[in-house]
């Protein structure tokens, strides 16, 4: 039988997460990632360099869902190397799973793929949605836009419906999460109200 799931990023915070979600809700999950580090245990595990085709490709044969959640890490400071290095792990990783797709003969029905929620502008005047958010500017804007520009070009099989995930930050009091970023910085004595409450 093929795996109802996909989870491609599996051993990253979101991914961990999402693996054992399914996999105690009785749903077949394949977890790919680079390595084995921070993978939950959760199904069936398979390795991947992020940009290449690979024996991995065959688990998306007939899968029910696809999610994509690779990507380098953001917590770092940005210099050049680190900047190339954070959009080229989220495009490399989209076009390689939209080449798997388009050689699928049973295509997945969904394919998920991750983007980040600072596309938008920051915003006090009217909320910022998918229908009329406006995008805002800088780097992280760069890599919201060329990782979606990735994933809406892929071409791939009309069965297969795609939804791009603009997410947020996600907090979760555990090690190697932005939780310990903000908790570094309290104890720092730089800790204190993020904004006025009155962002959309």
């Amino acid at each position: 039988m093929s795996p109802q799931i996909v989870l491609f990023g599996a051993s990253g915070f979101l991914g961990r997460y999402l693996s054992r979600h399914y996999a105690r809700h009785g749903r077949e999950v394949v977890c790919i990632s680079r390595n084995r580090e921070g993978w939950s245990g959760d199904g069936m595990f398979l390795e991947w360099d992020g940009k290449t085709l690979g024996p991995w490709a065959l688990a998306l044969e007939g899968a029910e869902m696809v999610i994509n959640l690779a990507g380098s890490t953001v917590n770092c400071r940005y210099t050049p190397e680190n900047r190339a290095r954070i959009i080229d792990s989220r495009v490399d990783s989209t076009r390689a799973i939209g080449q798997a797709i388009a050689a699928c003969k049973n295509p997945p029905k969904i394919w998920m793929n991750a983007s980040t929620a600072t596309w938008y502008r920051h915003a006090e005047d009217q909320p910022q949605d998918e229908w009329l958010g406006e995008p805002g500017e800088g780097f992280s804007v760069e890599v919201a836009r060329k990782w979606e520009e990735a994933f809406f070009s892929a071409k791939v099989p009309g069965e297969t419906r795609k939804l791009a995930l603009r997410i947020g930050a996600v907090l979760a009091n555990e090690p190697d999460t932005i939780w310990d970023v903000f908790q570094g910085m309290v104890r720092q004595g730089i800790g204190g109200r993020m904004g006025s409450g009155s962002q959309r």
